[in-house]
């Protein structure tokens, strides 16, 4: 229940003076002619004394009744369905951070939801929902509560994709009285989204926009001591840009190219600049209506060599691993896996000869023991199997030994095959991978062919999986990344795991070896920190279905087919008067009858 007028209950005082004339009734002179008499009135006066409080106090309750519902009308009550209940959903989407007039579209489209919130009652309960990749619940707040205003000021566009058909499909689930969804989306002509109930507004109007489609680097290792840089430019306008790129490696310029890119085409941009391990950031220098998708971000990774420990190596794999220019060996091992030297962290393990798998996360390439009579070479085939290693030289029609594995090392991909029987097997167990090679490495006739070296290399580049773990990722996009337990179990507890481009801590989660962060709704450069080393992501902008501010949306509109009856207040004035004008003619007709029946008497 609401007051429109409030201050009305300070005439509540009033009933006080109501029980003043009860406080003390004035005393009537009785005439008498003997004592006699006398004694007989007074027998009389108290015998009616019970009827005479009651029709006081009867008098009092209906009077009060009377000023009590008198003053709830000048109250102006008013009474709001319980159940009515709305949701009010706010594209997010980076198309949504366009500016106009000094304004962006976000701006126009919380001056649309606050003119539409005044118009609800008082009482109707606001789900308020932020919608870009994903739904985000700002709060439930009454339509008249500040806190709802203020959750209003507060968004912020993401620069992540929209989704918002989907997120209100997912809310229709909820059954609320109504969906009123702003966004610079046209409303789709199917779908939950076209259904009644729905309130579609359509805010922003059209612009030229230029922006960074796609940055991403060359293979270092083809062209030596520097890396490509591939970018491409899209221009959504309906006119001809040009502009410049500017191009950034830790912070300093190294670039700056002039680019011209006609009306709705694309320029593509070939530039080089020292492979040195960091971030590279490319950015247009142009005013446009949208400046979200001017920067573009990417990881130079570090070319450090793969360090490999050996254990019991033979001479033939010990010589193939030395002639790769990417693998460093760190100090061997024995069989049992004790180091004869210091130990030093690998990224990759080769043991020669073990029957199970080495202890540690690091994966592994691993030759079985082979047996004291080797057996009769066979030709290899390969069987085609999707997997990395499968681009390795061709194997087939080569000769070689099988040795026979019992190890538990569970299912696999067979890469390659001798005489039927598996040969080249690769494992992955959660952050651990592991290539088993069921061929004898001791045999000349395979060991010193060209393959054999080119093989091991692969195998070896595979388990460093250098490409796991992606470090670009599209807004909105979660990132998931393969971690050991021993590099999560070092990140320090008083500081925060993963750190977004503002500084403040991002949720994130490990889980049967993967680190996920699902918030990636800012774009920018990501850092996860342990204690001893920090390494970065990059979240760039989404561009596909956001930069196009043409065919995004034309002009303001909006589709109404919200239900009214749920959203309206009752007015309890009317109701509230007809009951004190029952009293007041209850009272009345009370009276007369006392009156009547005093002068019957």
């Amino acid at each position: 229940m609401n007051l429109a007028n409030p201050a009305a209950l300070w005439l509540l005082p009033l009933l006080l003076l109501l029980l003043l004339p009860r406080g003390r009734r004035p005393q009537a002179r009785q005439h008498v002619a003997t004592l006699h008499l006398w004694r007989a009135a007074a027998r009389d006066l108290v015998a009616a004394a019970p009827r005479r409080l009651r029709r006081d106090w009867l008098a009092v309750f209906m009077q009060s009744a009377f000023l009590l519902l008198l003053i709830g009308s000048l109250a102006r009550p008013t009474l709001s369905t319980r159940g009515s209940r709305v949701t009010v959903i706010v594209d997010l989407s980076a198309s949504m951070g366009a500016r106009h007039g000094g304004a962006t579209r976000l701006d126009t489209a919380k001056d649309r939801i606050a003119g539409l919130v005044a118009t609800l009652p008082r009482r109707t309960r606001v789900r308020l929902i932020g919608a870009h990749a994903v739904a985000e619940l700002v709060g439930e707040f009454t339509a008249s509560d500040p806190a709802l205003e203020r959750a209003l000021r507060e968004l912020r566009v993401s620069d992540a994709a929209g989704a918002i058909a989907t997120v209100v499909e997912d809310t229709r689930a909820l059954q609320p009285a109504a969906i009123y969804v702003v966004s610079d989306m046209p409303r789709p002509a199917t779908g939950s989204a076209s259904a009644p109930g729905v309130d579609w507004t359509v805010v922003g109007d059209a612009a030229d926009n230029v922006a960074i489609a796609t940055l991403s680097l060359g293979d270092p290792l083809s062209i030596g001591q520097v890396v490509e840089v591939l970018l491409s430019v899209r221009n959504y306008g309906s006119e001809a840009v040009t502009t410049t790129v500017t191009i950034e490696q830790k912070g300093a310029v190294v670039r700056r190219e002039p680019v011209t890119v006609a009306s709705r085409s694309v320029a593509a941009l070939v530039t080089t600049i020292e492979n040195l391990p960091g971030i590279v950031t490319a950015r247009l220098d142009v005013n446009d209506a949208l400046a979200a998708d001017n920067t573009r971000a990417v990881v130079v990774p570090g070319s450090g060599p793969i360090r490999v420990r050996l254990i019991a190596a033979s001479y033939f794999v010990e010589r193939a691993l030395s002639v790769h220019p990417g693998v460093s060996v760190v100090p061997a091992a024995r069989l049992d896996g004790t180091a004869k030297g210091p130990v030093e962290e690998a990224d990759v393990v080769v043991c020669d000869g073990c029957a199970t798998l080495p202890p540690g996360e690091a994966s592994v390439l691993i030759f079985p023991p082979r047996p004291s009579r080797p057996a009769e070479p066979v030709s290899l085939t390969m069987t085609g199997e999707e997997h990395p290693l499968r681009e390795l030289p061709s194997l087939d029609g080569l000769a070689a030994v099988s040795v026979p594995s019992e190890g538990p090392f569970g299912e696999g991909v067979v890469v390659a095959r001798a005489g039927g029987i598996p040969a080249v097997v690769a494992h992955t167990s959660g952050v651990r991978r592991v290539v088993e090679v069921r061929l004898d490495p001791t045999v000349p006739g395979f060991a010193l062919t060209p393959a054999f070296p080119m093989l091991v290399a692969s195998a070896v580049e595979w388990l460093a999986a250098r490409d796991r773990n992606a470090t670009t990722v599209v807004a909105g996009v979660p990132l998931r990344w393969a971690m050991a337990a021993t590099s999560v179990s070092s990140i320090p507890s008083s500081t925060p795991a993963v750190v977004g481009p503002d500084g403040r801590p991002v949720p994130a989660t490990f889980a049967a070896g993967v680190l996920s962060v699902v918030s990636t709704r800012a774009a920018g450069i990501y850092r996860l920190r342990t204690d001893s080393s920090e390494q970065a992501f990059v979240v760039n902008p989404a561009t596909d279905g956001e930069s196009d501010l043409l065919q995004k949306t034309t002009n303001d509109s909006a589709a109404h087919g919200a239900p009214e009856a749920d959203l309206r207040e009752r007015e309890l004035t009317p109701f509230l008067l007809l009951a004190a004008l029952a009293v007041l003619a209850a009272e009345s007709q009370r009276r007369y009858e006392s009156v009547r029946a005093a002068r019957s008497h």
